[in-house]
């Protein structure tokens, strides 16, 4: 109502100024008066919201309404206020965030995250912050995000937000704020966890760890590979072992073969004889008494 009141008493008072000022051409002082009184009150018609801005719509009889403007001209009642928020996306750092660990150890962290109000929740955001802008509440954030961040690693040692478990802590964390910051109307793009410090003592126990881990799995390796290695001989053998006693089989039961047929028919030996003869009469032959006769000197 305040503010209907003020836009109608302004506009009344401009038009007056403009009424005595033109008031010797009598002709043209009423329409004047329209004209300018008209203005006055279509600009309190109007509410412009710029880019990357939603505008909260406030009536002076209703309060907080549940609708918002989106950016360009908006049509509205003259006893509406359109307050801006603005919805860019802001980047904060947070250095030395201390949070406890589950065996009480303080480990110093360093974050960057990335949020914004929430164009379809801004409503919550103005209800809880007004038209402060996401840097201007700075300290609530990092107050939030301390809290959800120690939620996360008091399930956890020390070695383990320092190690492995990491990367399942920040996704962990990524969830946790998101929902909470969606509640005041903020949207979170995301946690980056930049670094963390436990001490040069804790530090230096977890690269022992570490090293001796990974010498652990070195050592590991290098006898799955032998026992691999071992194995492909050993089949290799046992392969080359089953070769020889099925050619040692082959041959035997080549033998057996022959002998068979050498049984049945014992002139097959004289057959073979003269199919591989070539046809030229041995040079060489034995007497009776058994002395070896060279033919070749008694033609």
């Amino acid at each position: 109502m305040i503010k209907l009141i003020s836009t109608l008493v302004s506009a009344l008072l401009i038009a007056i100024v403009v009424f005595i000022a033109s008031r010797k051409n009598k002709s043209v002082t009423l329409a004047s008066f329209i004209i300018v009184f008209a203005v006055g009150i279509g600009a309190s018609l109007v509410a412009i919201v710029p880019a990357n801005h939603v505008g909260i719509v406030y009536s002076e009889f209703g309060g907080t309404q549940d609708i918002t403007f989106g950016e360009g001209i908006n049509i509205k009642a003259p006893w509406v206020t359109v307050y801006q928020i603005n919805t860019e996306v802001s980047g904060l750092n947070f250095d030395e965030v201390s949070v406890q660990t589950e065996n009480s150890q303080w480990v110093k962290t360093t974050l960057q995250v990335q949020l914004a109000v929430d164009k379809n929740n801004a409503i919550s955001y103005f209800k809880k912050h007004r038209t402060k802008s996401i840097a201007e509440i700075q300290s609530l954030i990092e107050s939030t995000i301390q809290r959800e961040l120690e939620a996360e690693t008091t399930k956890y040692d020390v070695h383990d937000l320092l190690g492995g478990k990491r990367a399942d802590i920040v996704v962990a964390v990524n969830e946790r704020l998101r929902e909470e910051f969606l509640q005041d109307g903020i949207r979170l793009d995301r946690v980056i966890l930049v670094d963390t410090d436990a001490g040069d003592e804790i530090e230096a126990s977890i690269a022992r760890e570490a090293a001796a881990k990974k010498d652990a799995e070195t050592a590991v390796h290098l006898k799955k590979k032998a026992l691999e290695e071992g194995q492909a001989l050993k089949i290799t053998a046992e392969l080359a072992a089953e070769a020889k006693i099925l050619e040692a089989k082959g041959e035997a039961e080549a033998l057996r073969l022959v002998a068979e047929a050498l049984a049945e028919n014992p002139r097959l030996i004289e057959m073979k004889w003269i199919e591989k003869w070539n046809g030229q009469v041995p040079k060489v032959t034995t007497s009776d008494s058994g002395m070896i006769l060279d033919l070749s000197t008694m033609e």
